[in-house]
């Protein structure tokens, strides 16, 4: 299997993914599936490890294909220093055109990618600890799901890296 890296020569290892207190079982598939395929190191927010160990068993079982020896997958509890954090709200001002300036003025940077779960979102404790947080579309009564908006952001990425 080619990877985005291999296909489109794009570079994607200075980005990390996080998603917060994930709570569905197709969800977690989802990012474990979109993680595995762009080559991101996944990590799950949480401050209850066996309540998510529990659904990410589960979503490991219906995603198939997946070499997990082989794959970063961690449950952390707090957000790393070490990395941007830029996270997603549709209670973010800063709009689709703010986050192509922000890939462009930090293109060498270590990013993390921070996403809420589909019932709540992100926390305010967590959107109070991002240095960025962008709205993704304008739709705020039904906003893209978690892994939609991962797999937009990518695609906004690449373009831009075109």
């Amino acid at each position: 299997m080619q990877s985005i890296e291999s296909t489109l020569k794009i570079d994607l290892s200075n980005f990390n993914v996080v998603i917060e207190e994930p709570r569905l079982v197709e969800d977690i598939s989802d990012f474990l599936r979109l993680c595995w395929v762009f080559r991101l190191p996944l990590f799950v927010l949480t401050s209850d490890n066996e309540r998510v160990e529990n659904l990410v068993a589960k979503a490991k079982k219906i995603t198939k294909g997946i070499d997990y020896d082989k794959f970063t997958l961690k449950y952390i509890p707090y957000l790393s220093k070490d990395f941007i954090k830029v996270g997603f709200s549709k209670h973010s001002n800063q709009n689709e055109l703010d986050l192509l300036e922000f890939f462009k003025d930090n293109s060498d940077d270590r990013i993390c990618l921070v996403f809420g779960n589909d019932t709540y979102g992100l926390s305010q404790d967590v959107r109070d600890d991002l240095d960025y947080c962008f709205r993704l579309t304008t739709e705020l009564k039904k906003p893209l799901k978690a892994s939609q908006a991962l797999s937009y952001i990518l695609g906004v990425y690449a373009g831009y890296k075109l």
